[in-house]
């Protein structure tokens, strides 16, 4: 469930506490469990702030803490330093740019339609519109909130009209961005407030969170100047377009409520139904310059994506674990990938079948792929 649901029955501030709360309960019982020693014992002399920059870095998915925990003892505690805020930091900004960056480099490979794929990459147009507005505002200092704070201006978070949550769904779901709280903004409408990847905002030097100490910095997440509407709006319209599939008529996105109300029936054939097509004038040409012989079902640019950020030899069971599914089918689609020279298959010293990416993937996918970035100026 999303926190604001399960802890926001008050406020924004209760909800973060509860939730670094959970956060801070679920390791102490793993620590506890399987080290018989509390996690304070590796943090620095601060493990409040560091229980709290963990939420911060995990909006409090287990799964994201794992991945949080594994980068902080290779890079830490195996060194036998403490962990404080700044190796979170650091640890945040790997998970983002190992997991969840090179989302839109692996989708122009994906063996879907070519107004799928621009479908994908008309919301990384989004996503860079939306973290270079939060750039341009770090150093904002013009409102009556912002003007007393001292150093970078906090702009991790944004609020939107919540009638338009649907365009965000898939980098919701991509871990770009999490929906934070709902509130009313300063004109009392209902908006959704989300926030940046924690990772992605160490990343891109956005400072992440709110001041705290006033009580009027509860309400800082619905100032206007984090109204991201019209932004919104704006990708809506120039980014897509209303087509109906039998006759071809293109309508505009104002229109989209009134064909709602006639289950898309087309106005002009009378016979066709209008679909909802997203474009990406940017990165147009960049879908249609992909080989069509590289294109590959999700599932294998899951395993070639995991072998690639891990850069080691691993078991069907192993990349299974990754992507969420059986290791059967990792054996299956391993073999179809081995077959085209994209991955190897060797046996381990028990026996085991091991998977290892090949050259040819890696030039052929990741050298030089620059999509597994964002776009944005310097």
């Amino acid at each position: 469930m999303d926190l604001y649901r399960l802890y926001g029955d008050r406020d924004v501030v209760t909800m973060e506490e509860k939730a670094t709360d959970f956060t801070r309960r679920l390791i102490e019982s793993r620590f506890r469990h399987f080290l018989g020693k509390d996690f304070s014992t590796f943090c620095d002399s601060d493990p409040d702030n560091v229980f709290r920059q963990l939420f911060y870095a995990s909006m409090a998915n287990p799964r994201i803490l794992g991945h949080l925990l594994s980068n902080l003892r290779d890079s830490v505690t195996a060194y036998h330093q403490p962990i404080g805020v700044r190796a979170v930091q650091d640890a945040a900004t790997k998970y983002y740019e190992e997991k969840i960056e090179p989302f839109f480099g692996v989708q122009k490979f994906a063996h879907e339609s070519f107004s799928e794929r621009a479908s994908i990459f008309s919301l990384k147009e989004l996503l860079e519109s939306i973290v270079e507005r939060a750039r341009s505002l770090r150093d904002y200092k013009d409102s009556k909130v912002t003007r007393g704070l001292s150093g970078r201006t906090p702009s991790s978070h944004f609020h939107i009209n919540s009638s338009l949550d649907a365009a965000l769904r898939t980098l919701e779901l991509n871990f770009f961005l999490t929906m934070y709280y709902e509130m009313k903004d300063r004109d009392g409408n209902k908006v959704s407030v989300y926030a940046l990847n924690y990772g992605l905002c160490q990343k891109y030097t956005i400072s992440f969170g709110r001041p705290s100490g006033q009580r009027e910095h509860r309400l800082y997440f619905v100032e206007r100047i984090f109204d991201y509407t019209t932004i919104i709006r704006t990708f809506l319209q120039s980014n897509q377009e209303i087509k109906c599939n039998n006759c071809s008529e293109v309508y505009g996105v104002d229109k989209l409520d009134g064909l709602a109300m006639y289950e898309m029936l087309c106005p002009r054939c009378r016979s066709g139904t209008c679909e909802v097509i997203n474009l990406s004038k940017k990165y147009e040409s960049v879908i249609k310059s992909v080989n069509p012989n590289l294109l590959l079902p999700t599932t294998e640019l899951g395993i070639l994506e995991t072998l690639y950020t891990e850069k080691r030899e691993m078991v069907a069971s192993e990349i299974a674990g990754e992507l969420d599914c059986s290791y059967q089918l990792i054996g299956k689609r391993g073999r179809n990938l081995a077959e085209r020279g994209l991955v190897s298959r060797d046996k381990n010293d028990v026996n085991r079948r091991i998977f290892g990416i090949t050259e040819d993937a890696r030039r052929d996918y990741f050298d030089g792929n620059d999509d597994r970035t964002l776009d944005l100026p310097e």
